[in-house]
């Protein structure tokens, strides 16, 4: 038995030999598993997936070619490189609870034609083949939706590659605002610049991704910048840099180190051959400006007139007009072209930023963003442009936006608590974040937490009490069957028992039948033979009590046939001392008349006991035994009873939960 982590969320994984699909028990997530016995192998899976989770994609991908080197039939090592090429990072779908990919790498060519994937397949079994499949055709959407914007955003000139906030303190880094600094300057020179602070401002994190590879693709040079050397191997920092670095492979492109505070050997080894510039040198902006300029001669820049405009030539209503034209086209990238040529002279232009709000939720005007708010669609976020179009609007401006703001309001409120209605907890509270400030969206927020966690409690409270129910009803019923066996049991032993007493009580009967007989037959043959002495010696013949005790010689032991004979010669010589073999059997006669005697004390009381008792010792011990397995057997089952009534009482409480009661009646 093997532990793996889970690919998904990094949980434990406690895995079967031989098993090549499991269900994270902390996600839910089903997911095919390395097929691995090796501890190492198994180690360096782990590894790689810790890494891949955290956007690692490039260490991670080392690791799992180096499994591939040991097995390249390792199905889920082939699969989990294609993983790291498309930068897939597994996230919460709130809708369905449950894990979706993502793409932070845009790849050109089609999944479908990967080696990686086609190597996956061919050493595969059927389920981990499906697997595959299904998840292969998640990620080729995402890439074609991703593609299909790449085809729309803005190209650049520069790509300026750094790192925003710090991992511990979630403060705005020095290299930030040095970045910044940089920006300010290429706009100023006319150059497109890709500066992640200002180009995705106004993006959710699923735009990131198009706009970072349009930029990557077409910006001829990078600037990385960075003040600590931790920083230039952070996972997006290198993420961007290594990308541009393989299309830099192909194309005519390069890439500009700028680092400061530590020694330039402290870069990564990718860097060590290329011209890296020290920040704290005096002149250094101006130096890194003239270089990027002589890397760009003879090359069209994408953006010069969209930042150098005569601001006296610039109608602010013809460019309006002009961008609400091209909203209506669906022309977003013109769109955020005229608006920010309208706000490079009227930065507090209010219909501007609106404008742009409305290209980045592609609704065409005003009327149809109202039209949005008595649907699904109103569910959008009133970002940064939104804020600005508000702060600088007049009084009516300001009406119109409030009315939308009210309608999309009470739109969201009302889903959400349609949503809470049937139990879509999860969904409630996507809603309700995007109104906290409405009503009671806060309080709702907090109540559908607390029912939501209060329901999963008792569904798994539930879901674990039929569990045991089952558990306990098989043991009565193994109990049960234990009790019938018992009682066959005691039955054939009792059968026995009787067949065993019986036995025994007619040997005793016989046995002291035969004593009493005998020692009667002593008696009267010792009479008898006195008689004949006295008769024999005054009639001095054989006599017919002679020739009685003849008789009970025959049926007694040899040993009272020879006291018959010797008798009466013991008789006539014992006074003259002359006969010890007739006192030797005298002796041996009362010998054995006392062990009968003693033999009827014996036998006559065990007849009796046996008798009344209808057992002798070893046969009622054998009866108490079964009787007392009878008797635990009778109190295991009537706990096992109790438990059973216990588990039902407290099943049938929380199924009559009104919550509980509610769920079922919407899942029904």
């Amino acid at each position: 038995m093997a532990i793996f982590k889970c690919k998904m969320c990094g949980g434990d994984l406690i895995v079967n030999d031989n098993e090549a699909v499991c269900t994270c028990e902390y996600c839910g997530t089903k997911q095919t598993i390395p097929k691995a016995n090796d501890e190492k192998i198994v180690n360096w899976f782990n590894r790689a997936n810790q890494l891949r989770i955290v956007n690692r994609f490039d260490e991670a991908l080392k690791i799992y070619n180096d499994i591939l080197t040991e097995n390249n039939e390792n199905a889920e090592a082939h699969w989990c490189a294609l993983l790291c090429k498309y930068g897939i990072e597994y996230i919460d779908d709130l809708k369905n609870d449950k894990k979706v990919p993502t793409c932070h790498r845009t790849v050109i060519s089609s999944i479908f034609s990967d080696d990686d994937y086609l190597e996956a397949l061919k050493y595969s079994d059927s389920n981990e083949k499906n697997l595959y499949e299904n998840e292969a055709e998640q990620i080729n959407e995402i890439q074609k939706g991703i593609l299909e914007q790449v085809s729309k955003s803005d190209k650049y000139d520069v790509f300026i590659c750094y790192k925003e906030s710090d991992d511990l303190t979630g403060e705005r880094t020095k290299d930030s605002v040095i970045a910044q600094d940089l920006f300010y300057e290429l706009v100023k020179k006319g150059y497109k610049v890709f500066f992640a602070r200002k180009t995705l401002e106004s993006k959710l994190g699923s735009q990131y991704e198009p706009i970072i590879y349009s930029a990557l693709k077409s910006a001829k040079v990078m600037v990385v910048l960075g003040t600590r050397p931790e920083c230039f191997n952070s996972t997006w920092l290198k993420n961007e840099w290594s990308r541009f670095l393989d299309f830099a492979k192909d194309e005519n492109k390069t890439l500009i180190p700028c680092y400061r505070d530590f020694s330039p050997y402290d870069l990564p080894n990718e860097f060590s051959n290329l011209q890296a510039l020290d920040m704290s040198k005096i002149g250094f902006m101006q130096e890194l400006i003239d270089s990027i300029e002589r890397l760009n001669k003879g090359t069209k820049k994408y953006s010069n007139e969209n930042f150098v405009e005569n601001n006296s030539t610039q109608n602010t209503s013809a460019l309006i007009e002009r961008a609400y034209i091209f909203l209506d086209d669906k022309d977003y990238e013109k769109v955020n072209e005229y608006c920010e040529r309208i706000l490079d002279t009227e930065p507090k232009n209010s219909e501007a930023y609106f404008i742009k709000f409305l290209a980045g939720v592609k609704c065409e005007n005003y009327a149809a963003l109202l039209e949005m708010t008595q649907s699904d669609k109103c569910k959008i976020e009133l970002g940064s442009n939104y804020q600005k179009a508000k702060k600088f609007a007049d009084d009516n401006f300001l009406s119109k936006l409030n009315e939308f703001e009210n309608k999309r309001n009470e739109k969201l409120y009302s889903l959400a608590t349609e949503q809470i209605e049937y139990l879509n907890f999860n969904s409630a509270i996507e809603i309700l974040q995007y109104i906290e400030d409405y009503k009671d969206s806060k309080e709702l927020i907090q109540k559908c937490n607390r029912s939501k966690k209060k329901l999963s409690k008792d569904l798994d409270e539930i879901e674990t009490l039929k569990h045991q129910l089952n558990s306990e009803k098989k043991e009565l019923t193994n109990l049960k069957s234990t009790k019938r066996v018992l009682a066959d049991k005691n039955k054939m032993l009792k059968a026995s028992t009787q067949l065993h007493v019986n036995s025994k009580l007619s040997k005793l009967k016989t046995l002291v039948i035969l004593s009493i007989t005998d020692i009667v037959s002593k008696v009267v043959l010792f009479s008898l033979i006195q008689i004949s002495a006295s008769v024999e010696q005054t009639n001095k013949g054989f006599s017919l009590p002679d020739r009685i005790a003849s008789v009970f010689m025959f049926v007694e032991f040899g040993l009272f046939i020879a006291f018959a004979i010797n008798y009466i010669n013991f008789r006539k010589n014992f006074e003259k001392k002359q006969d010890k073999i007739g006192l030797t059997v005298i002796l041996l006669i009362f010998f054995s008349f006392v062990v009968e005697i003693i033999a009827l004390v014996k036998y006559i009381p065990e007849y009796k006991n046996i008798k009344s008792n209808n057992a002798d010792d070893e046969t009622r011990s054998k009866l108490n035994e079964m009787s007392a397995k009878i008797e635990n057997n009778e109190n295991l089952i009537n706990d096992k009873k109790k438990i059973i009534t216990d588990i039902e009482s407290n099943l049938n409480v929380l199924l009559n939960d009104e919550l509980i009661q509610k769920y079922n009646a919407t899942r029904n």
